[in-house]
């Protein structure tokens, strides 16, 4: 036995001198490509290389997003932000200093935060990875976590209905494949109730998205399908569902209806009888529906209305940048913050109880975000928290070149734009490039920073990633070139 113990021992050293032999040589010579991909006179990657790839990725150090505004005497931002090895919850008080954290908050899930109580609901799946999530409610007093639903269906998309102590949500119950909309009580998880069933009737698609709420509660704005959408409203007491589309159109795509603060009309952003995704406006009353902002030829989206009903703000995708657009409906201009740095502002809201500010955060194309907002009447703009930093990063650029078709919306020589992601000066020009092809069927390259692309910039290395045909933000057209 003694004697097979040592055999053992012996083979045991020399695997493990192997492997150590194997590593030392793989630290020098570089990690082994792909046995499908076909490169020549190329080095293998250092270790170093995809250490630095990898810290890059997992790095949330830059990571703050606003979520809500505060209802407590001194006004303030509720913020989600990278605290740690997670993501917490904290509040900014305007003196630029680090959020002071919510305690007894979960790590790393997303809040949904009521306006007028102090509490918080997310959704978390407590299946294991079978993505059977619950909705929770987290109280800011009592730090306490409760689980509203029955921990075996999958619930998504809670939202507060006004005037109300009920929530509306998605609901997939257990081997089924299409979501219902069902209504809550919060002082009474048993009174769970169906109010849509969703037969899949109007749609080849079975998804729902819930929209906006008019203004006393009593009806929702909807829409049923996943990718193309149909406009539908549904009454909350009584469940009749309106569709508010007489034909569906599968080349059509909708965004989020925001419901004016008289309850006469909807707003929102649809590829209707346009190449790009602009801003309409339906009223409900007269049942016309219109084109409202007709000079922006890039996509727009997040359409809401500041509280006194004076103001409208979107987003507009233009050639990659998120933008942000402030638009007067009494004089009909539109206008965009000025003296702000460059970067992306993916999203805004108001606040509720002011007539017409905002909170946004800022994406620098640098990485770091920090946060803001803006009175749209007196044009006072405040900045929240102060993470921009001098980094070595050259911003990223947008390039054009001339293509070999005619553009047939414009009658010109199509052009094809592309990210320019440069090396800083401490490097000569010929510089090496990747060509950085994105994926499909319809996606976007952004122009923002990219952790996967800074170790090559390190390196002296340049990466141009283009939107070829097919790709989102140019127009249907473009987009159903491929």
């Amino acid at each position: 036995m003694k004697k097979v113990f040592k055999i053992i021992k012996r083979v045991g050293l020399i695997v493990l001198s192997l492997v150590l032999i194997l590593l030392v040589y793989l630290w020098i010579t570089g990690f082994p490509k792909p046995f499908s991909m076909t490169t020549e006179n190329v080095p293998r990657l250092p270790f170093s290389y995809l250490n630095q790839i990898k810290n890059s990725s997992n790095d949330l150090s830059k990571y703050i997003r606003p979520i809500g505004w505060s209802k407590e005497e001194e006004p303030g931002i509720y913020v989600r932000f990278a605290s740690g090895t997670g993501l917490a919850i904290g509040l900014l008080d305007g003196s630029k200093s680090e959020p002071k954290i919510v305690e007894g908050w979960p790590s790393n899930v997303r809040p949904m935060f009521h306006p007028d109580k102090r509490f918080f609901l997310y959704i978390k799946d407590n299946s294991g990875g079978n993505e059977k999530y619950q909705i929770y409610r987290f109280d800011m007093d009592t730090k306490e976590n409760t689980m509203l639903t029955n921990g075996k269906d999958s619930h998504l998309s809670p939202r507060f209905i006004p005037n109300s102590d009920k929530i509306l949500y998605r609901k997939t119950s257990d081997g089924e494949t299409n979501a219902d909309l069902y209504i809550m009580d919060l002082s009474d998880p048993k009174s769970e109730r169906l109010i849509y069933k969703n037969e899949n009737t109007y749609s080849t698609e079975g998804s729902i998205y819930i929209d906006d709420f008019s203004p006393d509660g009593s009806k929702v704005a909807l829409r049923l399908g996943y990718y193309t959408t149909i406009p539908a409203i549904l009454e909350i007491e009584t469940d009749e569902l309106t569709i508010l589309e007489d034909e569906f159109n599968l080349e059509t795509t909708n965004t989020y209806h925001e419901w004016s603060e008289d309850g006469e009309k909807l707003y929102y952003a649809s590829s209707k009888d346009a190449d790009f995704s602009k801003v309409r406006v339906r009223n409900l009353i007269s049942g016309t529906d219109s084109l409202l902002i007709k000079d922006i030829n890039w996509d727009m989206s997040n359409v809401s209305e500041s509280p006194d009903g004076k103001w409208l703000v979107f987003n507009v995708n233009q050639d990659g940048i998120a933008k942000l657009k402030l638009h007067n409906i009494e004089t009909g201009k539109t206008k965009e913050i000025e003296n702000l740095p460059k970067g992306s502002i993916p999203y805004s809201f108001f606040n509720p109880n002011a007539n017409a500010t905002l909170a946004f955060h800022l994406n620098y194309l640098s990485g770091e975000t920090d946060v803001f907002s803006y009175d749209l009447e007196t044009e006072e703009l405040n900045q929240w928290t102060n993470n921009k930093e001098a980094v070595q990063y050259v911003d990223p650029e947008v390039i054009r070149y001339p293509t070999f078709d005619t553009d047939t919306l414009t009658g010109k020589q199509r052009e094809i734009s592309a990210v320019y992601y440069k090396p800083n000066n401490k490097f000569e020009k010929p510089f090496p490039v990747i060509i950085e092809l994105h994926g499909g069927p319809n996606m976007q390259i952004r122009t923002q920073f990219d952790p996967l692309i800074q170790p090559n910039l390190n390196r002296g290395i340049a990466t141009i990633a283009p939107n070829f045909r097919g790709s989102r933000g140019y127009g249907y057209t473009f987009m159903n070139l491929d």
